[in-house]
């Protein structure tokens, strides 16, 4: 074999050990509770690894936001050490979560046969299901680092993406009747527009510019957890149906304020509207830009140019939210189901980076030299490894785009050649790390800002109208 297959073996081998990675999960995902009579109607509901792609989630997301909150810890999120010292937390901190929601669903299926004695729910030993859950749990986690680690795709992203796809269908407005076929049919034109709009929206925020490959274009994306404010309405529009399903006298009151305040498209786009714009401002003040653009750009040059890709950056991330609510809006007067434009957006990004990955671990053999929470820090990377002769490929960038602080499993990575990993890793915690170093060979007042042209800004803002069109016209 010569040289030059080594790379295409190694791309093989990762991809392989992908698949059966994906497969040992599906096998996880199959195998039921111990000691549980599985109710015939949900399948999978109480299988080993019922909790473990949520608890993981929920594991990094308390690890990342108390790292964020202490200030001797923020250090930690910004260096490669750092971050190992943070996964070990996760692993930790994924523990305690596990047992205790283990703890819960024992707890709440022992109340279900204590009311109900019929059902026969429990037919082992209680511990014995709570520790399966525990252990599951810990099992998914382990997969999904895995996955991440080969470098192709990011696991949890993927097992999070698995579960709401599977799940969406108990997510209903309608007193928890399933979209039949009749609902599918009645309108096929508006809901295609729906998935049609949101899958454009997201194309166009997600993609790389052009010119972004680059090592002087610094590209600045769509910069906010865009899905964090739709999530956030449509959990609160999901919480009285939530209600009423334990407190049936209130049942027609709850589902009655769900339907007027979800079908009120003025209201929940003012909501969504300054969710995100609170969102973008926190996540990205332009004070906080400005010590990034001090590395690249020097001093005299720093602070304008913060401002100008937080006021470009601004619309764009408003266009997309209204696009994605909208659309969100219209398929549940439609169809009647919550949460399923959402997921298109991450499905997309999760698409794009699995396309960039494939296309870079094909080219040569490489390792991960660097894990960021920071998105725009991509560019600034590479620029630096340029520099000093060293090819990079920046992986899973657009999730972290779209997640932000609300997925941290999911962080900017940089990877490089096997054989220059000592060195990146060195030069990019001087780059990047906590000591501020500016990039080597820096030239002040270099314009390295990515174009966020007119044309896309154009075709956002028909996408936007589109979908405020669409969501007009849509009749329950």
């Amino acid at each position: 074999m010569s040289t030059v297959d080594a790379p295409l073996r190694e791309f093989r081998r990762r991809a392989l050990g992908t698949v059966g990675l994906l497969l040992a999960y599906g096998v996880l995902c199959c195998i039921p509770l111990p000691g549980l009579n599985h109710p015939p109607n949900m399948p999978g509901s109480f299988s080993l690894a019922a909790i473990g792609a949520p608890a993981a989630a929920s594991a990094f997301l308390t690890v990342e936001w108390a790292a964020l909150i202490v200030p001797p810890w923020r250090r930690l999120r910004v260096s490669f050490s750092g971050r190992r010292k943070l996964d070990r937390a996760v692993w930790v901190v994924l523990l305690l979560l596990a047992a205790s929601q283990a703890a819960g669903v024992v707890l709440a299926i022992e109340h279900v046969q204590d009311t109900m004695p019929q059902t026969k729910l429990i037919t082992g030993i209680p511990s014995v299901i709570g520790l399966s859950l525990t252990l599951g749990a810990v099992a998914t986690f382990y997969l999904a680092r895995k996955i991440t680690g080969l470098g192709l795709v990011n696991g949890l992203s993927l097992f999070m993406l698995a579960q709401a796809v599977t799940g969406f269908r108990s997510n209903l407005v309608d007193e928890g009747r399933a979209p039949t076929i009749d609902r599918l049919a009645a309108h096929p034109l508006g809901l295609l527009a729906a998935f049609l709009l949101t899958l454009a929206a997201s194309l166009i925020c997600l993609r790389r510019p052009r010119g972004a490959d680059n090592e002087r274009a610094l590209e600045l994306e769509i910069p906010t957890s865009s899905l964090q404010p739709v999530a956030i309405l449509t959990g609160l529009l999901a919480l009285p149906a939530s209600f009423a399903a334990v407190a049936p006298e209130a049942k027609g009151a709850l589902l009655a304020f769900t339907h007027s305040y979800g079908e009120n498209p003025l209201l929940r786009f003012v909501c969504v509207m300054l969710i995100g714009s609170v969102l973008a401002w926190l996540l990205n003040r332009p004070r906080h830009l400005r010590a990034l653009f001090e590395r690249v750009l020097g001093e005299p040059a720093a602070g304008p140019s913060a401002r100008q890709a937080f006021d470009r950056a601004l619309p764009a991330t408003l266009l997309f939210l209204a696009v994605i609510t909208c659309c969100e809006l219209t398929v549940v007067r439609l169809l009647g189901v919550y949460g399923l434009v959402p997921l298109l957006p991450a499905v997309v990004a999760v698409l794009l980076d699995l396309a960039d990955s494939v296309r870079g671990q094909r080219a040569t053999a490489l390792s991960c030299a660097w894990r960021d929470p920071r998105p725009y820090v991509a560019a600034v990377a590479r620029r630096a490894l340029g520099e000093v002769g060293i090819d990079s490929h920046a992986f899973f960038s657009r999730q972290n785009t779209l997640f932000r602080i609300f997925g941290p499993y999911a962080l900017t990575e940089i990877w490089v050649p096997t054989a220059e990993l000592t060195r990146s890793r060195e030069l990019l915690e001087t780059t990047l790390g906590r000591d501020g170093s500016p990039l080597p060979n820096s030239s002040p007042g270099e314009p390295v800002l990515g174009n966020w042209n007119a044309k896309q800004r154009r075709l956002l803002g028909a996408i936007a109208l589109l979908a405020v069109i669409l969501v007009t016209v849509a009749r329950p």
